[in-house]
C-alpha cells in the first residue's frame, strides 16, 4: 500500500524536532507500506520567518529525514486573519504539487494527524483524486477549533 501522510507538523532541516512524534509514526508505518511525505510549511509573501522563528528560506523542497522522502511545499496563508479558510488555502497550494507527485508516487490513501487544516485538506485532495483518506485528532484541534462554527462545520466533514 501506498500512503501519502499528510502534515504541516513534521521536522523540516531548518526545525528538526518539529512534529517529532509524527516522524516516528511515519518511521514504523513506513516498515509496513510505502510511505511518502508531504510537510508543507505555511507561506505569506514578505514573511521571512515561520513558526517558532523558523528562517523559511533554510527549508528545502525535499530532504531525506532517517530514510523518508519529506517534501516541503509551500501553503499559502493569511497570518492571524481569516483563519477558517486555511483548510482552502492548504487545498489549494497543495493541489499542484500531489498532481505533480502522482504519477512517480501514486498513492493508494491519505494519512493526515491534524484535523484542521490538515485533515481538511487532505479530504479534499483524496475526493479530488478518488482516493480513500484517514485523520487522527490529536487535541486542540477538536478541543478549541469545534468552538468556531465554520471550522467546527470543516471537522464534521472529515470526521464523517
Amino acid at each position: 500500500m501506498k500512503v501519502l501522510f499528510i502534515s504541516s507538523l513534521f521536522p523540516n532541516r531548518e526545525q528538526p524536532v518539529r512534529g517529532i512524534y509524527n516522524l516516528y509514526q511515519i518511521t514504523h508505518l513506513s516498515k509496513m507500506c510505502d510511505v511518502s511525505v508531504c510537510a508543507p510549511f505555511f507561506w505569506f509573501p514578505f514573511l521571512k520567518k515561520g513558526n517558532k522563528g523558523a528562517n523559511l528560506k533554510n527549508i528545502p523542497s525535499f530532504e531525506m529525514i532517517q530514510g523518508i522522502e519529506a517534501h516541503h511545499p509551500r501553503v499559502f496563508y493569511t497570518p492571524k486573519t481569516a483563519r477558517s479558510f486555511y483548510g482552502y488555502f492548504y487545498f489549494l497550494s497543495l493541489l499542484p504539487f500531489v498532481r505533480a507527485l502522482k504519477p512517480r508516487f501514486d498513492f493508494d490513501c491519505i494519512y493526515t494527524n491534524w484535523l484542521y487544516p490538515d485533515a481538511f485538506a487532505g479530504m479534499l485532495i483524496a475526493k479530488e483524486f478518488n482516493r480513500h483518506y484517514t485523520a487522527c485528532a490529536l487535541g486542540s484541534d477538536v478541543n478549541m477549533y469545534v468552538s468556531y462554527h465554520l471550522r467546527r462545520r470543516m471537522i464534521l466533514d472529515v470526521v464523517k
